[in-house]
């Protein structure tokens, strides 16, 4: 291959170099071509940017000679990086054809088994230059000592010759009736030269199969990056449907718990107007019994008995809500449920909170909410301690070249995988003196484009912040866990809940006023908040078709509404996120507040 035919250059001694340096002040044809080859590939970085790839004898030709003439030549030849000639390709591929005979058309090589079509010879064609073929089938023979090119690979296009000179069109023409270099025909005249031809070929032929190879693989690498953006796809569409499954059980738990005082309502109601008793009439017809032998509903006297009045609730059938979100036209009345469950109205001491609720426009909670914290776990703060990002001195970009970093993102990645949407993170972006301002933010940035390009991970859930040199941390962005103060399960309008978002403090569209669900988990947050003494950050969102004021607004409502329910207003301090930490791609998700504890 290539390294061995360098390894035997460079075994070259003194005088066999020295042979190529006296060759080179008036050399034998093949010996001239192989070395402007050889000064084309060793000088291909002076083509970038260029179509076309010509050497010119007065101008090059001197500056070739002082390149063989320099101690290091040898040195040169053996240090050359082959990768070069891929930011140049035209270098490559006007050697192969004007001097090596090697075809390829359209940067596509031809052959079946080595991708190259090499030139017939002289020698391979006909006995001597001077002979000619005879006609075949009445056709002319071809010229002199060579094959007839049937593809003509290498003929320049129109737009090409148009751009050519006279004087290049015909120096190219010249050189295409010449025969392509051979390490044999070449050793004849100067062995050294014949290795240096030798080492030439394996480059070129290296260089033109690595482009086959990279072309074959350009369709195979588009569909890799399709199919993972599918998988990106999938997995977010997966963790979707799973919160929706997990919301959909816990609304239909609180239903079935808001219900059951319905149900025994009406079981009373059916008792009471047959006067059957309870295991007997939950006993349908036709089990163990006939119809003549259901007991006859009578006095102990036996004589007619004037029924009972039914009670006013008894009379109108109820019917069990079939709708599983909370919505308010299926809210049943506090009363009933309190007469339900055999307590009076009166006996329950709600003034107070009452009024409050009617000043602040809540309804009162039908159904009971339960109040988490995430982020608050230990073990999660003890794993994300030591998921630091560090960064090199000015730079702020994530580089794929960084294992150190790759490393940290990917378990950044499977953390947040894990708790499937739960789990917020704020991304702190840190720099030492004397770096650029702003670097601190552009670093918390570029992690967080990297999890949402890379790991599929939604806005929503990282918020950026850059603290300059505050902490004294260094180069790095450093990942805290979001406390935020959430309903595990409660009241859910049904636009939302279509779209398979967990129960949370959403809003209309277009509007911050707040609305029954909304109110009813305020209710339980202000409990919560004022039995805690928690200070807490109220975050407005909105979506991208409706006003940046109207984030603020929905963050001042919330605020507003916790005060009137008893918090401590100077413990709450609303900031507006505008469409900037998106959760969906739907809208109603987007309308939201969030309560953050500090």
């Amino acid at each position: 291959g290539r390294r061995q035919a360098a390894e035997l250059f460079g075994s070259l001694s003194r005088s066999q170099v020295s042979e190529i340096k006296q060759l080179a002040r008036n050399p034998p044809d093949s010996i001239r071509r192989t070395l402007i080859a050889a000064w084309l590939l060793l000088h291909s970085d002076r083509f970038k940017g260029r179509q076309s790839v010509q050497f010119d004898d007065s101008k090059d030709w001197p500056k070739l000679q002082r390149m063989l003439g320099e101690d290091n030549f040898v040195a040169s030849v053996l240090a050359f990086d082959a990768s070069r000639l891929a930011a140049v390709p035209q270098v490559s591929t006007h050697v192969a054809s004007a001097y090596l005979g090697l075809r390829c058309a359209d940067e596509k090589l031809l052959d079946g088994d080595s991708g190259f079509e090499v030139f017939a010879t002289p020698s391979a064609t006909a006995g001597s230059c001077g002979q000619q073929k005879p006609a075949v089938d009445g056709r002319r023979p071809s010229k002199p000592g060579f094959s007839r090119c049937a593809s003509q690979a290498y003929l320049p296009s129109a737009t090409t010759l148009r751009a050519l000179s006279s004087a290049a069109r015909l120096r190219r023409s010249e050189s295409r009736l010449k025969p392509p270099l051979e390490v044999e025909m070449v050793k004849r005249a100067s062995e050294p030269c014949g290795i240096l031809l030798q080492w030439m070929q394996r480059l070129v032929v290296e260089t033109l199969e690595y482009r086959r190879l990279h072309a074959l693989l350009q369709p195979a690498e588009a569909e890799l990056q399709a199919a993972e953006r599918r998988q990106r796809t999938a997995e977010a569409e997966a963790s979707e449907a799973e919160h929706a499954l997990a919301s959909i059980r816990l609304q239909a738990a609180v239903r079935e718990q808001c219900c059951t005082p319905w149900a025994a309502v009406q079981e009373q109601g059916r008792q009471e107007r047959g006067h059957v008793p309870p295991e007997e009439a939950r006993k349908p017809e036709g089990l163990g019994r006939a119809p003549s032998q259901l007991p006859r509903v009578t006095s102990p006297t036996s004589t007619p008995r004037t029924p009972t009045r039914t009670p006013r609730l008894a009379q109108v059938p109820l019917k069990t809500p079939r709708r599983l979100v909370h919505t308010p036209s299926n809210l049943p009345p506090v009363q009933t449920l309190q007469a339900a469950s055999g307590r009076h109205p009166e006996r329950v001491p709600f003034a107070s909170l009452r009024a409050a609720k009617q000043e602040a426009k809540i309804a009162t909670p039908a159904c009971k909410i339960e109040l988490d914290v995430t982020g608050s776990l230990s073990s999660i703060r003890q794993r994300l301690a030591r998921l630091g990002i560090s960064f090199s001195k000015n730079k702020s970009e994530v580089t794929e070249s960084d294992s150190a970093q790759l490393q940290a993102l990917g378990k950044i990645k499977a953390l947040l995988g894990e708790h499937r949407g739960r789990l917020k993170l704020r991304l702190q972006g840190h720099c030492e003196p004397g770096e650029r301002q702003g670097a601190d933010a552009e670093r918390s940035r570029a992690v967080a484009r990297w999890l949402q390009e890379a790991a599929g991970t939604p806005a929503g859930l990282l918020r950026v912040e850059g603290m300059a040199t505050s902490a004294d941390l260094g180069r790095c962005v450093v990942p805290l866990a979001v406390q935020e103060l959430v309903p595990l399960y409660g009241p859910i309008s049904a636009e939302v809940a279509s779209f398979s978002a967990p129960v949370g403090l959403y809003f209309e569209a277009s509007e911050a006023r707040i609305t029954q669900e909304t109110g009813a988990i305020l209710c339980e947050m202000a409990r919560w908040l004022s039995a805690e003494g928690a200070s807490a950050c109220v975050e407005g969102h909105c979506d991208q078709s409706e006003p940046v004021d109207l984030a603020l607004e929905r963050a001042q409502a919330v605020h507003d509404v916790l005060v009137k329910l008893g918090v401590n207003p100077r413990c709450l301090q609303p900031k507006s996120r505008a469409a900037g930490c998106a959760l969906s791609r739907h809208a109603a998700p987007n309308r939201r507040a969030e309560v953050h504890l500090n």
